[in-house]
């Protein structure tokens, strides 16, 4: 069973509420932007077996991947 996940709103709904003595926004580095090179949907189909397919057009993005435990290499 595949679940179709728009990144950007997903971004959105999970963005934390800024605080006032934080940095200005010019400071932070861009979030990574995930988007299919065969059609340049960013819908992706995600499947617990741990691979991710384009929601648009079907293709494998072997760039991303699916897995339970959270990585923490992300900076």
């Amino acid at each position: 069973m595949a679940r179709i996940v728009d990144l950007t709103e997903y971004r959105e709904a999970r963005k934390p509420v800024p605080r006032r003595d934080s940095a200005p926004a010019s400071a932070y580095k861009p979030e990574p932007h995930f988007f299919c090179q065969r059609c340049e949907s960013e819908q992706f189909k995600l499947f617990s077996s741990g691979i991710v397919h384009c929601g648009h057009c079907g293709a494998r993005m072997r760039n991303l991947s699916v897995s339970d435990t959270p990585t923490s290499n992300m900076q």
